[in-house]
């Protein structure tokens, strides 16, 4: 299930669009009418459609969870390397920012 802490909560429900608005996202992120023309061909049979649109919503989720990482990692060691932080949070800091709730309390 699916909650605003859920960092993919907001990335778009390919699942959700209708057929017609599935096809037009595709053929608009085609570059040439070649390649929109033998997507349309391809879309047309019903197995490789879905196949297609539940691995496109798969690849988008996992290309945002590598894209977070990597903004993660990036601000993690800079903040290690220039001193900002020492990796520990003080229990006020995390009490403040909902640290707890959001990452869960270590026992």
């Amino acid at each position: 299930m699916e909650t605003s802490s859920d960092p993919t909560y907001l990335l778009p429900d390919y699942s959700k669009l209708s057929d017609n608005q599935f096809t037009q996202t595709l053929l608009t992120s085609t570059s040439t009418i070649i390649n929109q023309d033998h997507l349309i061909e391809v879309l047309n049979q019903k197995d490789i459609f879905i196949f297609i649109r539940q691995l496109t919503q798969l690849l988008n989720r996992l290309n945002y969870s590598k894209l977070q990482h990597e903004q993660w990692s990036y601000y993690y060691n800079l903040g290690m390397t220039e001193g900002i932080w020492n990796g520990r949070v003080s229990k006020k800091m995390a009490d403040a920012n909902s640290m707890c709730y959001t990452y869960g309390r270590s026992k």
